[in-house]
């Protein structure tokens, strides 16, 4: 359970002592004694005690968690986190960590923001709680995708052979893998094999919007849960390459618009999208 803890008591003194054993190596500057003598001033404090001593302690400047200091005997047992969720509770949102704990604030919600920065001869890396927003998004990302998952079958099924055409352009009609407008000859051989029907039903897959909302979801999600802009890339790229296949069917049997554009627009998404999700790994 997490206690509020009043400055003037017994139990701070007992915080600052936890804290003074854990945190604060030999190394640090005394010179930043006073700055925080001033963020403990103006932060709000918790602690967990068992069997009458303080055993996990920190606090919240501000969005700020700082401080976090949990006894050797008492990790694991869901100190650390209980305190961490009384301090989101209370409006915090942000924490810089040594690098060594970024585990456990990834598992509490919280996720890198930037490189890692090194203070006091410390591996440091500021990081972030996943809103509700982002969750959301992540949400709406995946249900558009049924949807276009749902209208690529619906394509799929009116290809009249489908094993007659390039194994490479088999994918390109349910739309699951790269390159489905490999070349010119390839879009055609795949639009003839789709026949009348099946183009609308392809063209009605990108003019319903399914196949532009979900890239623009999934890339705000990216964003949202990482901290970085270059993610939205993977997701641009996509919007580039369904825009050239649209106007690849809208065009047929006529000439066939930015095919190149559309194969390399291809490629920066299946690439982009593999880096997003190898980034994501390697944080956990």
């Amino acid at each position: 359970m997490a206690l509020p803890v009043d400055p003037t008591s017994e139990l701070w003194e007992q915080c600052l002592a936890l804290r003074a054993s854990l945190l604060w190596c030999e190394e640090t500057p005394a010179a930043t004694a006073p700055d925080y003598e001033a963020a403990d001033a103006r932060s709000r404090h918790w602690c967990c005690v068992r069997r009458g001593a303080v055993v996990a302690t920190v606090s919240l400047d501000g969005s700020r968690l700082r401080q976090l200091a949990v006894t050797p005997e008492a990790r694991g047992v869901g100190c650390g986190r209980v305190l961490v969720r009384a301090a989101v509770a209370a409006g915090g949102r942000g924490v810089r960590a040594w690098a060594s704990s970024s585990g456990f604030y990834e598992k509490c919600g919280f996720v890198r923001v930037g490189d890692a920065y090194e203070s006091n001869g410390v591996s440091c890396v500021r990081m972030e709680v996943v809103s509700r927003g982002a969750r959301w998004l992540v949400v709406a990302a995946l249900v558009s995708y049924v949807e276009v998952l749902r209208r690529c079958w619906r394509v799929a099924a009116l290809v009249h052979s489908p094993r007659a055409l390039p194994r490479r352009l088999r994918g390109g009609a349910l739309d699951l893998v790269p390159f489905g407008l490999f070349s010119r000859p390839d879009a055609r051989d795949l639009f003839d094999e789709l026949g009348a029907g099946g183009r609308a039903e392809y063209l009605g897959l990108y003019e319903s919007g399914a196949d532009v909302v979900f890239p623009v979801l999934a890339a705000a999600a990216a964003v949202s849960l990482s901290g970085r802009r270059s993610f939205a890339l993977p997701g641009a790229c996509d919007l580039v390459a369904n825009v050239c296949h649209w106007r690849a069917l809208r065009a047929h049997p006529g000439p066939y618009p930015h095919v190149l554009v559309a194969s390399v627009a291809e490629a920066g998404k299946w690439a982009g999208w593999v880096a997003v999700a190898w980034w994501f790994l390697l944080r956990r």
